[in-house]
């Protein structure tokens, strides 16, 4: 009898064992299995965060657009020297956003007075390159109602001339993109300086422009 009893309690807790431990086990595997997804999930999304970093770097694009801040200087008088240097003082230069003009120009920022009383225009405006040597494309484009000259830095990097005597109307000038990739080895990293000088070909015209665009795209 004593042999039963025992051989009864043996299957009891077997029995008991079935029914028990895979219940415990199967929880603790769902817990598991679920740490596991979560960890891959943090994984995968790591992984897809460095790359559209990586991307970003790899496309890194500086742009100078219309409706940008400038500062500039009204031409009734020359400028201060090294107007166009990056450690040039401009603190008491006048902040706006370009373009500036006036009449039928199209320019958002009215420079109402200059017509008669001057015909330049100075204007300076930072940009930064992170790594000079990564980068693959420099772009200007300068839409003005005559003459300019681009500076990079200090350095003349643009001498444009544009024959406007015979007519007051600029409304229908088509700016020329110019790529200035070559002065690339002028940049430094962090803060560098493009300036820009435009010229109105009549102090009396009836209009004028000024709308410069720039850009410079980093590998």
């Amino acid at each position: 009898m004593k042999n039963i009893f025992c051989s009864k309690q043996i299957f009891s807790l077997n029995a008991s064992l079935i029914w028990i431990f895979p219940r415990r086990f199967g929880k603790e595997i769902k817990q598991i299995c679920l740490t596991v997804l979560v960890l891959i999930f943090i994984t995968i999304f790591l992984m897809t965060d460095n790359s559209l970093i990586n991307n970003s770097e790899a496309a890194s694009i500086d742009q100078i657009v219309d409706g940008s801040e400038w500062l500039y200087f009204k031409g009734s008088k020359e400028p201060p020297k090294k107007w166009n240097k990056i450690n040039f003082n401009d603190s008491d230069w006048e902040r706006g956003r370009f373009g500036v003009g006036y009449g039928n120009s199209g320019a958002g920022n009215i420079l109402r007075g200059m017509r008669g009383s001057y015909d330049k225009v100075y204007a300076r405006r930072e940009v930064v390159v992170m790594n000079p040597s990564s980068v693959s494309n420099i772009t200007l484009s300068v839409f003005c109602s005559g003459p300019f000259k681009a500076f990079l830095n200090g350095i003349e990097v643009m001498d444009y001339t544009i024959s406007q005597a015979s007519s007051e109307n600029t409304s229908n000038l088509t700016p020329e993109m110019l790529d200035l990739t070559g002065v690339a080895h002028e940049l430094i990293r962090g803060k560098n300086v493009l300036a820009v000088e435009c010229r109105n070909d009549d102090i009396n015209s009836n209009d004028f422009s000024f709308i410069p665009y720039f850009k410079v795209i980093e590998n």
